[in-house]
């Protein structure tokens, strides 16, 4: 678990992956909403997942089952992986 953590704030420290100005949803958890469509996953007014996203998440779906074992996915979006990952020969999927 130390290992994932550091490698989490690793990540963290990415400008790529910052977010940037995006305000924080700062809205208690049983008050917060979502909108979903085919094209496109929104929670408190915030873009969480989008349908041009499905390439891509097909293609790293298919990297990170590339050696099989057991998949642990955090977060879950439109279901844009797990769609892929489900497919693949794998010991194990956990989101």
């Amino acid at each position: 678990m130390r290992e994932v953590g550091k490698h989490l704030e690793s990540l963290d420290q990415l400008e790529c992956l910052s977010q940037g100005n995006r305000p924080q949803i700062m809205i208690a958890l049983d008050k917060v909403y979502a909108e979903y469509n085919e094209s496109e996953l929104i929670i408190s007014d915030q873009e969480v997942m989008q349908d041009w996203e499905y390439l891509l998440m097909h293609n790293l779906a298919d990297k990170v089952t590339s050696k099989g074992g057991d998949i642990l996915e955090v977060g879950f979006g439109m279901g844009i992986s797990a769609s892929k990952i489900i497919e693949n020969d794998i010991n194990s999927y956990t989101v």
